[in-house]
């Protein structure tokens, strides 16, 4: 990326499962901030409510393999046995354009973002207690017990990164925690 001929900005959302990350970018999306959403490349399996091109765009594991050898992705990781990867030729489009991207990534991911984009802003959404975490994540009925307890122990190690993240939003209240979020936007676009 040529960081000299950037207008936009990449703000990167990091959240552990159950986080709310979700809910506060619809919420942040829906709102007239100058943001475009970066839709990620993923091999997980797709889930009833989600729509391929809107939520993700859902490839096979030989798919994405592929975009990785042609070199399509500007970051990806291998996350709970799935494929995550964000596409290069959008979001260098998009910046060129002068559009802020939302990307909602994993640690690794938006730290590589941070360390190739200096225009990377990282913004990690966390909760109190890995107990308010685990209570989501049984809510949402879409995941086994196996499943769980692999987010869990990946959520304590992604809340341990917080410290190299630009903003944290501890979000309690979903109200509160969206318009921390846009207050967070609009103090680099204005």
């Amino acid at each position: 990326m040529s960081n000299s001929e950037e207008k936009g900005f990449l703000f990167v959302v990091s959240s552990p499962s159950g986080g709310g990350k979700s809910t506060i970018l619809e919420e942040v999306l829906k709102q007239d901030l100058n943001l475009s959403y970066s839709i990620s490349f993923t091999t997980r399996k797709q889930r009833d409510y989600e729509e391929n091109g809107k939520h993700y765009f859902f490839v096979s594991e030989s798919e994405f393999e592929e975009m990785i050898v042609q070199n399509e992705f500007l970051e990806w990781e291998k996350v709970h046995g799935n494929f995550y990867g964000t596409s290069r030729k959008k979001i260098e489009a998009q910046l060129e354009q002068g559009k802020n991207i939302v990307l909602d990534l994993d640690v690794l991911g938006a730290l590589k973002l941070k360390e190739k984009n200096p225009r990377t802003v990282l913004i990690f959404i966390t909760v109190s207690s890995l107990e308010i975490l685990e209570a989501r994540l049984r809510n949402r009925k879409s995941e086994t017990e196996e499943t769980i307890q692999v987010r869990l122990e990946r959520a304590a190690k992604e809340m341990a990164f917080t410290e190299k993240y630009d903003h944290v939003i501890e979000n309690l209240e979903i109200e509160k925690s969206v318009n921390e979020f846009k207050e967070i936007i609009n103090q680099y676009l204005n």
